[in-house]
């Protein structure tokens, strides 16, 4: 229970079924949020039995509760996931495993992530005014063991 990791937070219940809605902004949803997956919330875990996305966001039920009176210790919390459960490939990280990392052009290190701003369409690593986006001609590689991230090209995005 040591490596869990905040995918959302519930927001409240969705009909009479025990169902909740799941604020997030974390990526690798489709990873996360499935049927049979153990989420955490308040330190109790519990599995998903039913989920469907919802404008950006997801409608969750789990297996231990199938009405709306029996949901409101899941109310209004955080919810976690344990990091090796998500399955990720060795190349995918989780933005917020890159909060402070170095960010590196040319074997020169140009500062450091301080947030990661979402978009319909790309990702974008912020450091004080400059935004990178998470793309191939800027984007190379997350470097976790060292927490450098290594980019391309970002003479290209200073005016």
């Amino acid at each position: 229970m040591n490596n869990l990791v905040w995918v959302g937070s519930s927001a409240g219940p969705v009909g009479l079924k025990g169902e909740i809605k799941i604020i997030t902004d974390i990526n690798h949803q489709d990873k996360i949020f499935k049927v049979n997956n153990k989420l955490w919330i308040n330190n109790v875990s519990y599995i998903i039995k039913t989920v469907r996305e919802f404008k950006h966001n997801y409608i969750v039920s789990f297996e231990q509760f199938d009405d709306i009176n029996q949901i409101d210790l899941l109310l209004h919390q955080d919810i976690f996931m344990n990091k090796e459960d998500i399955g990720l490939d060795k190349n995918e990280f989780l933005f917020s495993e890159i909060i402070n990392f170095a960010i590196i052009d040319n074997q020169k290190k140009i500062g450091v992530v301080k947030e990661i701003l979402l978009n319909k369409k790309d990702y974008f690593i912020k450091d004080g005014s400059l935004i990178i986006p998470m793309i191939d001609k800027y984007f190379v590689n997350v470097d976790l063991d060292n927490k450098i991230i290594n980019v391309q090209n970002t003479q290209e995005l200073i005016p």
